[in-house]
């Protein structure tokens, strides 16, 4: 029996291509290894097999991957500025996407 991990991906955008939460949630390293991911087969949406890598992923869809599943969720205003309140009460490791800009990657000092 394999062992499943569950995680939020909060998103405060309408929605996530589904290559860009598998970069985001580091289940893939680039963009490549995300596309023969999904183009393999080895990622379902919300229990059917997806071979789409853009794929809108809304708030309350679940990806599963690799033994772990992950729920799309929506940034709401009810934690605060860290989501660490928001962790503690689901007891699941929360990843976020902001609306704009890169996503974990420092500013350049140009």
């Amino acid at each position: 029996m394999t062992k499943t991990t569950m995680k939020d991906l909060v998103i405060r955008t309408d929605y996530i291509h589904l290559d860009q939460a598998l970069k985001l949630a580091g289940l893939a390293a680039s963009g490549g290894e995300a596309k023969a991911f999904v183009k393999g087969g080895s990622v379902s949406v919300n229990g059917a097999v997806e071979t789409r890598r853009g794929r809108k992923l809304r708030p309350g869809d679940v990806v599963e991957f690799d033994g772990i599943v992950m729920r799309i969720a929506w940034k709401t205003g009810g934690c605060g500025e860290t989501d660490d309140a928001c962790g503690a009460e689901s007891g699941a490791a929360d990843l976020e996407r902001t609306g704009g800009g890169r996503v974990g990657k420092p500013d350049r000092a140009d």
